[in-house]
């Protein structure tokens, strides 16, 4: 995990839109992270590392997470409508 990801991300959709696009090539480490308290809807999350994350209810409507790594995540009662979840690995994701 990285914590300044996570710092970033906390700071809402614009503030990490502008850090992607200023960090194209950079993969965001959001593992282990808890992020239940995050609205991440719109969210580029494309090729995250967010292995064991905690997403339990969060809003991911509408987010990019095509390619991210989503194993063992908690997605227990998150919203995924209109989510890009094209080639997300979701291996043992709790997706109640």
């Amino acid at each position: 995990m990285n914590r300044e990801h996570i710092k970033i991300l906390a700071q809402g959709y614009m503030a990490w839109t502008r850090w992607r696009r200023t960090h194209p090539f950079v993969v965001p480490n959001l593992c282990e992270a808890d992020l239940s308290a995050v609205d991440l809807s719109r969210t580029n999350l494309r090729s995250a590392e967010l292995r064991h994350a905690n997403l339990r209810g969060v809003n991911l409507s509408r987010a990019n997470l095509s390619h991210a790594d989503l194993r063992e995540a908690d997605l227990t009662l998150a919203d995924l409508s209109r989510a890009n979840l094209e080639f997300a690995d979701l291996r043992q994701a709790h997706l109640i």
